[in-house]
């Protein structure tokens, strides 16, 4: 007689957590900040298989109501009926996994794609903000500049292709390369030319300040206050936030950021410091003259 097999655990689904998931049709953004379609897209691209544990379900379901309550693995354990120690097990196992993802979910378009991504930045309020590159570990005291000139993207020159060039904000130098990087004319302004390009680069740069509001939005408690992790650690929670934004847009799963998330959190600060160019970079200054020319329309004349 074949001996039975080990049991690890037992699912208490009177818990109401639980019981909200098992029912198969309430909502879970409140609590979990996905709904079920990206929560199911998610569990797909983990994978479903194993053989101990509390399983891939309610492993997820942990690490998801963790991360959008920000809280602490006390606090996380009574809200499931789980030891303490197992939590924090869980959550650094799914977090682990989830960051693998990223270069499979988070990636550069392709040349065909490129066309069609380029155009819609002309209708920026109706574009889908996925993040296409991403780098952490960093503290915040460090300038974005800096945080550039140390990215993969810049120092190996991968991205964008020919023909196309990244939106940066007044905190970057203008570049042409080894990549190409348009930023604003810095104020006081020339002439209505500067003006026009200005405002067409605001507009456009909407995207990435809504990309931003997005995932603040939806990770509210994560970004909005002190992440109480250990510093080794939070990178890979920034890069989890990074990869379930792009599953849950993939998804049709949006939440809309709020007013003062669109600002990218200035609300009213000063503009960024112009970061200096390091050695070896070539202006673009001439690149930025000519999209600011081809940026204005002239006047009719009607008489």
């Amino acid at each position: 007689m074949r001996p039975t097999p080990r049991q690890y655990c037992v699912v208490n689904r009177t818990v109401p957590l639980l019981r909200l998931y098992f029912d198969g049709h309430s909502c879970l953004q409140p609590d979990f900040r996905l709904t079920r379609r990206s929560f199911n897209a998610l569990l797909d691209t983990l994978g479903r298989q194993y053989d101990h544990g509390w399983g891939p379900e309610i492993e997820t379901l942990v690490f998801l109501f963790w991360l959008a309550s920000a809280t602490s693995y006390r606090v996380v354990a009574r809200a499931f009926d789980m030891p303490r120690s197992t939590v924090h097990r869980v959550v650094h196992k799914v977090s682990k996994k989830v960051a693998n993802l990223l270069h499979t979910v988070v990636r550069h378009p392709t040349g065909q794609e490129l066309p069609r991504l380029g155009a819609r930045f002309a209708r920026p309020l109706l574009m889908t903000a996925y993040f296409i590159d991403v780098v952490v570990g960093f503290c915040g005291s460090v300038h974005d500049a800096r945080i550039l000139y140390n990215s993969p993207i810049y120092y190996n020159a991968l991205y964008p292709p020919p023909g196309y060039s990244i939106l940066g904000d007044g905190g970057y130098p203008c570049l042409t390369q080894p990549i190409s990087l348009m930023t604003p004319f810095r104020l006081p302004l020339q002439n209505h030319v500067q003006g026009r390009y200005n405002s067409c680069l605001s507009k456009a740069r909407v995207v990435v300040e809504r990309a931003f509001g997005i995932m603040k939005t939806r990770w509210r408690t994560t970004f909005l206050k002190a992440l109480e992790v250990d510093v080794t650690y939070a990178p890979e929670v920034i890069v989890c936030c990074t990869v379930l934004h792009n599953i849950c847009l993939t998804n049709g799963d949006v939440l809309e950021p709020e007013g003062l998330m669109m600002q990218g959190g200035g609300g009213g600060a000063p503009p960024p410091v112009h970061g200096p160019a390091p050695d070896g970079a070539v202006s673009g200054a001439a690149d930025r003259q000519r999209m600011a020319l081809a940026c204005v329309v002239p006047d009719h004349d009607y008489i």
